[in-house]
């Protein structure tokens, strides 16, 4: 469960990034 909720942090800091990127 932990490591399902470290996967889906990550993915949220992805999409903040490429939504800043864009």
């Amino acid at each position: 469960m932990v490591a399902m909720v470290n996967i889906v942090d990550y993915f949220n800091a992805i999409l903040c990034v490429i939504d800043v990127a864009r």
